[in-house]
């Protein structure tokens, strides 16, 4: 318990340093600068997979999550003047 309560305190103090002084971190190396472009090409590549989804989407056999969540869309849509926006699934 005392080594996660350290960790914890660690990790709490450097997300707070981080917030505190990121405009320091970007002038120095490090695998935080590459972050992210990562996180942008996973959205892209979700993107990516729902219009491939939305193409071939069949409502009565979903085959995973992305055709679940494309069905529950349209069924809120029918019931619902507003709808899910497709940008809570990234």
């Amino acid at each position: 318990n005392r080594a996660m309560l350290v960790l914890g305190t660690f990790l709490f103090l450097s997300c707070q340093l981080y917030q505190m002084f990121s405009y320091v971190l970007d002038y120095l190396p490090g695998p935080h600068n590459n972050i992210f472009k990562e996180i942008d090409a996973v959205k892209a590549f979700v993107a990516e997979e729902v219009k491939l989804h939305q193409a071939s989407l069949d409502p009565s056999a979903p085959q995973d999550f992305i055709d679940c969540f494309l069905s529950k869309m349209q069924e809120v849509r029918r019931h619902q003047a507003t709808a899910h926006p497709q940008i809570h699934l990234c």
